[in-house]
């Protein structure tokens, strides 16, 4: 089975779970007419998390594909173009109430933020791989050495790759927090969501750096890499709120 989260409003920015638009209440459930936007492989899902406001407050629901649900084409992107992110326009779509989900019962955080900091470090990996990869095969037609001899080249890589091994630990980190239900999860999405995104667009540059006029072709997966990587601090909670969240925790008082 394909899930896919309909949940982003054009107009709710950063605040992907609190939904402005109002599902009507109707016999069995829930009637939502509206649209979600950047809906990741919603053309083959075969379920949806939707969520909608139902009496002032924030609700979700599983939806299958129906007739009142549309997909608009208008994922023209520069990068991440084969997640196929597209809106999702709602006409009349009944929320059905037995298929609404439930609060837990439980205090816990939600954890539906855990995945973001993985997405920026699977990118971060394939422009390593790529990085290397040049490096070796390379050779510099005045001294008859591949790139991956030149000590500026180990000295930047050795730079990136510490980084990105900081970062995925600090990752891990965070998932072991949400399988505890520990609430130092939903701070710790903030730092790995951060780390990864810089870290991904820092490998990815050097990759570029690295890949030269070769890297810059549209041939090459080196500027594919290097525009997918620019996604990452877009996505919410964007790298802005992020920093700007784990500054206040820094800096200001604690109640």
């Amino acid at each position: 089975m394909r899930f896919a989260n309909a949940l982003s409003e054009p107009s709710s920015g950063n605040m992907f779970l609190m939904p402005q638009q109002i599902a009507e209440p109707v016999d069995g459930g829930y009637r939502l007419t509206g649209a979600k936007r950047f809906v990741s492989g919603c053309e083959v899902a075969d379920h949806f998390l939707v969520n909608a406001l139902v009496d002032g407050v924030p609700t979700f629901f599983g939806v299958a594909p129906e007739d009142t649900m549309t997909f608009v084409p208008i994922w023209d992107t520069m990068g991440l173009r084969a997640s196929r992110s597209q809106l999702v326009s709602f006409e009349g779509t009944v929320l059905r109430e037995d298929r609404r989900c439930p609060p837990s019962t439980e205090r816990r955080p939600n954890h539906i933020g855990a995945g973001l900091a993985f997405l920026s470090l699977g990118i971060a990996d394939a422009a390593e791989d790529a990085l290397i990869s040049h490096a070796r095969s390379r050779v510099i037609p005045a001294t008859g050495q591949p790139l991956a001899e030149m000590q500026w080249l180990r000295f930047e890589t050795a730079d990136v790759h510490t980084r990105l091994e900081a970062a995925r630990m600090y990752s891990r980190h965070m998932a072991w927090l949400a399988d505890r239900n520990s609430p130092e999860f939903l701070p710790a999405t903030m730092t790995a969501k951060v780390l990864a995104n810089d870290i991904a667009r820092d490998v990815a540059q050097l990759a570029l750096k690295v890949g030269g006029g070769s890297g810059f072709l549209r041939t090459s997966p080196i500027q594919r890499l290097f525009r997918d990587a620019q996604a990452g601090g877009l996505m919410a909670y964007s790298a802005e709120v992020c920093k700007d969240r784990i500054g206040e925790t820094v800096l200001l008082p604690r109640d």
